[in-house]
């Protein structure tokens, strides 16, 4: 929908392949549905699991959309880990948290099941103890403990759980929006008009986002840089 590069990354043993979306035809239903599928295209992309996780963490620091999911074939249902198996799961952010000068530090990836419900229960999930033995990264990362389907983990334990994840790069050079403030009423509108501006002038993000901006690239990233810590 968004004329972006879409593309997913398969799990194989510990690797990640890469293998592109493609326009397979239209149903000839009522209904005329657009049917795509995912192939590689000549030489497959395959990334060990280090790049892969720095990959992410790239695609995370650019905005792109990112999902998640545990494709075993059969019927959705809940491990005893709390990951519902065949249910995609929404990336939100990919961090490596608690680093000193850019090194270090742990991989944490932020998730959330669009039930609202079914959390990862393993280490740094909602209430476990990694929050309270380390308050430093909780307050880095914004940790809140909220029954509402969003949650942390590792990234050993990411790579082991999901098998599948699909990244749509997104071009970010549009991205100039009024934030109306809804819950302000009436003085919303006023309110992000005046922050907009100062964003877009003073703090220059309107030049930030036009001239700096991602533009969608058909290239797997080679992984993000020392400073990107998400």
């Amino acid at each position: 929908m968004t004329g972006d590069y879409v593309f997913q990354l398969m799990r194989k043993g510990t690797k990640w392949e890469r293998r592109d979306m493609y326009f397979v035809g239209d149903d000839d239903g009522p209904k005329g549905r657009r049917r795509i599928g995912f192939a590689n295209e000549g030489d497959a992309d395959v990334l060990e699991e280090d790049r892969f996780f720095r990959v992410l963490l790239k695609y995370s620091y650019k905005h792109s959309l990112m999902g998640a999911a545990n494709v075993t074939g059969e019927r959705e249902g809940q491990g005893d880990n709390g990951i519902v198996s065949g249910h995609a799961y929404s990336i939100l952010q990919v961090r490596r948290a608690g680093t000193t000068l850019g090194m270090g530090g742990v991989k944490l990836l932020q998730l959330r099941n669009p039930w609202g419900t079914f959390e990862w229960k393993g280490a740094w999930s909602d209430g476990s103890d990694e929050w309270k033995k380390h308050p430093g990264i909780a307050s880095e990362v914004g940790y809140k403990e909220t029954d509402d389907g969003t949650f942390w983990m590792e990234y050993k334990d990411f790579a082991r759980t999901f098998n599948m994840v699909d990244i749509c790069d997104r071009t970010t050079k549009d991205d100039l929006r009024l934030d109306v403030n809804e819950d302000d009423g009436c003085l919303g509108p006023m309110k992000g008009c005046v922050g907009g501006c100062g964003q877009f002038w003073c703090c220059c993000m309107g030049a930030r986002v036009i001239y700096w901006g991602n533009q969608t690239s058909s290239e797997t990233e080679k992984g993000a840089g020392c400073c990107v810590t998400g």
